[in-house]
């Protein structure tokens, strides 16, 4: 039968929460800033209503398996540290005389919520985030998610992109695009006067009177009579992009590429802890939340 957790406080446990719990714990901002109230909502069906012991409530389980991830503590070890600690105890909810789960159920807990179910888990926080306006506005990845259908499904999502390309070839060092208009200015400050329909992109040409008498022609992509540039639509969407926007997103892509390192050198985010990729996911998403 599904438990759940207990809202009402008694003399000892608000004794520790004033007088034995550091403000500025980090553990204690996590507490603060993160609700994890919808995994009672969301695990509902996988327990009987009316038959049965009460369940750990799954809420309390769900914060005990973040507690392994963020100190580097197995199931065994977060058990004990449940025995004693008061700010562990604190953070998942249990009061002074609450029964503590074993480390058989907290396994028992992480195979119950399986794949399917952490994934509606996972969307829920989001939208839940998306509601109080805590998602961000852009995505800033390397070369490696270098693509067309990546940024089309970011614009999907009416966010900007900021990728770095794979190939310098790709880019008009000689050419600047203008949104606007839709054109490409040369250096002499010609602009392109229409575009075809490529494969994968458009071929941009300039006019001809202009072409034949520049005396640059020969730096730039002069075919026959005149100038002509393809762009494939991943480069067409590259370089729309804001330069400062893009220049202040990748500073602040440096801070969370510190998080990561991180995550790597403090919580064992180098090596997968668990087997299966459902529970790298839990583990992934953990992270996430710091």
């Amino acid at each position: 039968m599904l438990g759940k957790t207990d809202p009402q406080g008694n003399f000892f446990d608000s004794c520790i929460e004033d007088y034995f719990l550091p403000e500025e714990h980090k553990l204690l901002q996590i507490k603060k800033k993160v609700d994890f109230s919808f995994i009672e909502e969301e695990t509902g069906d996988l327990y009987v209503k009316a038959v049965g012991r009460n369940s750990y409530p799954p809420e309390v389980m769900f914060k005990i398996l973040f507690l392994e991830f963020y100190y580097n503590l197995s199931d065994v070890e977060v058990v004990k540290q449940l025995k004693f600690n008061v700010l562990f105890r604190y953070f998942v909810e249990l009061k002074n005389k609450d029964s503590i789960p074993d480390d058989t159920s907290l396994v028992v807990f992480r195979k119950r919520l399986g794949e399917e179910r952490f994934e509606t888990n996972l969307e829920s926080i989001l939208q839940k985030e998306d509601e109080k306006k805590l998602k961000s506005d852009a995505l800033v990845c390397d070369a490696l998610y270098n693509s067309l259908s990546n940024r089309l499904s970011i614009e999907k999502r009416k966010k900007k992109h900021y990728i770095s390309e794979k190939r310098e070839k790709k880019r008009l060092n000689d050419f600047i695009y203008s949104d606007k208009e839709d054109k490409l200015i040369c250096r002499k400050g010609y602009s392109s006067i229409g575009k075809t329909r490529q494969e994968n992109g458009y071929l941009y040409y300039f006019s001809s009177n202009s072409c034949r008498g520049c005396d640059r022609k020969r730096e730039c992509s002069f075919n026959k009579d005149r100038a002509r540039i393809y762009v494939s639509d991943s480069h067409l969407l590259y370089i729309k992009a804001d330069p400062e926007e893009k220049k202040k997103a990748l500073e602040k892509r440096k801070r969370i590429e510190a998080k990561f390192g991180e995550a790597k050198k403090h919580h064992r985010m180098a090596r997968a802890r668990y087997r299966g990729r459902c529970e790298d996911k839990v583990r992934l998403w953990q992270k996430s939340l710091l």
